[in-house]
């Protein structure tokens, strides 16, 4: 975080150069406060309001003298990229900021492509992981990390536990199809087998017996394991189990790498699973 506001900060500084000075500096963070994705933009926040508690809210221009960096919050409300475009347009038209940042989800932070182009304003993306963003425009620079790099590790290290058959259901957007590709690629690499895949809409609530998915898979690949990575969350997971439901036990401790899991219902992979939004 100390590395992201650092960023803002030279920045500014050098947009600065050249330009008549300026007392304050507005600085508009998107992010989503209300809806299904409201963690990340009271996370954003309070990382901001932390970093300038211990340094400051002020930098010293180019003329030398002090200018106060001010943070402009924006709620997208988890409502999509459209949501994102009006309140960047807003923020760079009525607010006049110097910088767009925040940006949780990837519809959200390639919606601003344009307007970050047109308006030559820079954007710093906090989150948003699809790998291809940044090549967008030139005014993107992200401070997160990206989904193949989440991914890409899980193919061998699901084949070094004897996972070899592995059917994918990923989310019907930018990180979903980025997750298939680069898991797909690094576990074939290792020597396992994709049995299937399958795009599921970010709406779909359910994955229970008599949907679409479930029966596919269902009459599928009753002996496959099971991939899930990502929903919209930017979590990427891979879960095991056979397809009828039931769960196998573990070769050895250690199966997943975010510790033991106990065998409930957030955790079965079959008829009765409920995948997040």
């Amino acid at each position: 975080m100390g590395r992201l506001f650092a960023i803002i900060t030279t920045a500014t500084v050098l947009l600065w150069a050249g330009r008549a000075p300026a007392d304050v500096a507005k600085v508009g963070l998107l992010a989503d406060f209300t809806g299904a994705f409201a963690t990340w933009g009271f996370q954003f926040q309070e990382g901001v309001e932390a970093y300038q508690a211990l340094h400051g809210k002020t930098v010293n221009g180019p003329d030398d003298k002090p200018h106060e960096i001010q943070f402009i919050y924006r709620d997208t409300a988890s409502q999509g990229p459209d949501k994102a475009t009006q309140l960047a347009q807003e923020l760079v038209l009525r607010d006049h900021v110097r910088f767009l940042c925040g940006l949780d989800l990837s519809p959200h932070a390639m919606a601003l492509a344009d307007i970050s182009k047109e308006a030559k304003v820079p954007v710093v993306i906090m989150n948003a992981a699809t790998s291809s963003i940044t090549r967008m425009s030139p005014y993107f620079v992200r401070v997160s990390q990206t989904v193949p790099q989440d991914v890409a590790p899980l193919g061998p290290w699901a084949v070094g536990l004897g996972i070899k058959r592995v059917y994918t259901i990923v989310s019907d957007y930018a990180p979903g199809y980025d997750a298939e590709t680069y898991f797909t690629e690094t576990f074939k690499a290792a020597g396992g087998t994709i049995s299937g895949s399958r795009l599921v809409a970010n709406a779909t609530t359910s994955l229970r017996s008599g949907s679409g998915t479930s029966n596919v898979v269902g009459r599928r690949h009753r002996s496959s394991r099971l991939a899930i990575s990502p929903k919209p969350n930017g979590r990427s997971r891979l879960r095991t189990g056979t397809m009828d439901g039931t769960r196998r036990a573990p070769r050895r401790p250690g199966l997943s790498p975010w510790g033991p899991t106990p065998i409930g219902s957030r955790d079965r992979v079959g008829p009765h699973r409920r995948a997040s939004t």
